[in-house]
């Protein structure tokens, strides 16, 4: 009888050894996989990014469906779609502006206040747009064209001189400390990505209020 107490006394201290313990490796073993999961989702998302990039900088025109179809078909497994979804991709053509291009822009320089300034003057965006906006400048509404311009020249995702050198909205304020020295009229090429965390939406304790994964790539 005594020895049948005393089993029932360690199996108790067990239970109780166990709670103590669980406590502190249930939290490292959530963030262990949080990260894991996050780790993985970021490899895909960056190779994504990377191959649109890669397709834009060659001059892909992502004005027409097809390559926007083309985007998604590369990104597949990452829970996107045209307008939705769980992920987001932000292209941008990013122009060093000086007086050159403000007089072929049809802006005096006077008058022309994003002069020596780095401003967005090309915007598609894939997917769920509400997900995230750009580190590089979100213009404001209206700016970026909806359709051809027949007038002008200029496609879809187009945004007109006379904004880019004017607009405060399209200056992607810290864009010259990533590319330093940049001339009048050198371009740059942008793809950026966000991407929620499909199968385990943690927020992180190293990123607050994050549940996905952002990764960019310049060109």
């Amino acid at each position: 009888m005594i020895i049948n107490l005393r089993r029932r006394a360690r199996r108790g201290n067990n239970l109780i050894e166990f709670a103590l313990t669980a406590v502190f490796l249930l939290p490292l073993l959530f963030g262990t996989v949080n990260l894991g999961m996050n780790l993985g989702r970021s490899v895909q998302a960056a190779q994504v990014v990377r191959d649109i990039g890669h397709l834009y900088v060659r001059q892909l025109d992502f004005s027409v469906p097809a390559s926007t179809s083309f985007a998604l078909r590369l990104a597949s497994g990452l829970g996107m779609t045209e307008t939705g979804g769980e992920g987001v991709i932000i292209i941008s053509k990013i122009m060093y502006i000086e007086d050159a291009q403000c007089t072929a822009g049809g802006v005096a320089v006077g008058l022309c206040s994003n002069r020596n300034k780095a401003v967005v003057v090309q915007r598609f965006v894939i997917g769920n747009a509400s997900l995230r906006q750009s580190n590089f400048a979100t213009p404001g509404a209206g700016l970026i064209l909806t359709a051809n311009d027949t007038a002008s020249g200029l496609k879809k995702g187009d945004i007109l001189p006379i904004n880019y050198l004017t607009q405060p909205s399209v200056v992607a304020g810290n864009f010259t400390s990533l590319l330093p020295g940049m001339l009048g009229g050198e371009t740059a090429y942008v793809t950026e990505g966000y991407f929620r965390a499909l199968d385990f939406n943690f927020a992180q304790s190293y990123a607050p209020n994050t549940e996905g994964v952002y990764v960019r790539s310049i060109f």
